[in-house]
């Protein structure tokens, strides 16, 4: 029987949940929060075989045994498009994809209910993936340990930023391409501590150091890693309109040689997190939206808009980006066009409208912009 460490109705709501649908909880939740314990005590158990019972059952449900099939497209199992409709999002995205050579282990000494077993799991969806700020870093420790050019060198300050200044270019997180039906698969692996009672003694004060010797039996210590010849998706893209091409490229090429040369995650130096060369990737064309309540919106929040101008209160520079950003993103059908040419007209003919402008004089004002977007409508 299991016992878990929990209010006694949730524990038989856990309990009662897992017996039907066996490894169907989230994989977070399961690494994280609902290990059985096998007496009512709540004793920690050190037995290494009811930790891998644990992990086995973690893994399973990592590679979809339990989650919802409405994520994944049933033809080509890839995770339906939010990673790339992200990438697409971003300006001039330096887009591309690696595979793991061997096995990867992410965040293993993060803290959870298991020892040093841990994996990096998307918090939503619970598959594994390496987080943008990671990627940074090992780009900026491959440029600093591994660059020899002294021209790209200097580009490490403007391209990773300071204490005094913001970085130039933006890093998304790496999804697996496919998952869950084909992938990526997660391993329980194992490493073995030939001499325990060495270790475990010499960190006692005190005490005297036992010799290691031949004569031990190894001490088999499960964890969790992702497969060999995983495919992850990598991206890397302008932060703002100044950042130039040539940092976004060179960003990428240190991530790249990074993934290749120094490794991502723990036990790089057994071999783990190494990737091979990179390969294009070419982001799928965006969906065409929804008119269904592209109206309404723009129609509630022109009214919201017409309200602050009726007050005198002109919009500060952050909702005229935001409205005038709705405007220009509605996809070019006439029925849009026509409402867009509407409310901009509207909006333009308030005598309260003034030219002010935001702090960078590059930028237009507010009603420069709509008197553009106006002729580009043939308003």
């Amino acid at each position: 029987m299991a016992y878990y460490p929990l209010p006694k109705k949730t524990a038989a709501a856990v309990a009662a949940f897992r017996k039907t649908h066996r490894c169907k909880l989230h994989p977070g939740l399961l690494l994280d929060r609902f290990v059985a314990y096998a007496d009512s005590k709540f004793i920690t158990s050190y037995e290494q075989t009811d930790q891998k019972k644990h992990l086995d059952c973690v893994a399973n449900a990592i590679t979809g045994t339990g989650q919802d099939a409405s994520l994944v497209d049933p033809k080509s199992g890839i995770l339906k498009s939010e990673w790339d409709e992200l990438a697409a999002l971003v300006s001039d995205a330096n887009v591309w994809r690696q595979k793991t050579i061997w096995r990867l282990a992410a965040h293993l000494s993060r803290a959870t209910a298991v020892e040093n077993a841990s994996l990096c799991l998307h918090p939503i969806y619970g598959f594994p993936y390496l987080p943008a700020t990671g990627l940074k870093g090992l780009a900026h420790a491959y440029a600093a340990l591994e660059e020899t050019d002294p021209e790209k060198k200097d580009q490490i300050g403007t391209i990773f930023g300071s204490q005094s200044a913001a970085g130039t270019v933006l890093f998304l997180d790496a999804w697996p391409e496919i998952w869950p039906e084909a992938g990526p698969t997660v391993e329980v692996d194992i490493l073995n501590n030939h001499h325990r009672e060495y270790y475990v003694s010499g960190g006692q004060s005190g005490e005297a150091v036992s010799a290691p010797g031949d004569w031990e039996n190894p001490v088999p210590v499960y964890f969790l890693a992702v497969a060999p010849d995983t495919v992850f998706r990598f991206c890397v893209a302008k932060l703002t309109e100044q950042t130039s091409a040539d940092d976004v490229c060179l960003a990428a090429e240190w991530l790249q040689k990074g993934l290749q040369v120094l490794g991502a995650g723990a036990k790089t130096a057994a071999g783990y997190g190494y990737f091979s060369e990179p390969e294009p990737y070419d982001l799928p064309p965006p969906p065409d939206p929804t008119l269904s309540d592209m109206p309404e919106q723009l129609h509630a929040y022109f009214m919201k808009l017409q309200g602050w101008l009726d007050a005198g209160d002109e919009p500060n520079l952050g909702r005229q980006g935001h409205f005038l950003n709705l405007l220009e993103n509605i996809h070019d059908t006439e029925l849009k066009r026509q409402a867009v040419a509407e409310t901009l007209e509207k909006i333009a003919g308030y005598s309260n409208l003034t030219n002010r402008r935001s702090k960078k004089p590059e930028r237009p004002c507010l009603k420069e912009r709509l008197e553009a977007m106006l002729e580009e409508l043939g308003g």
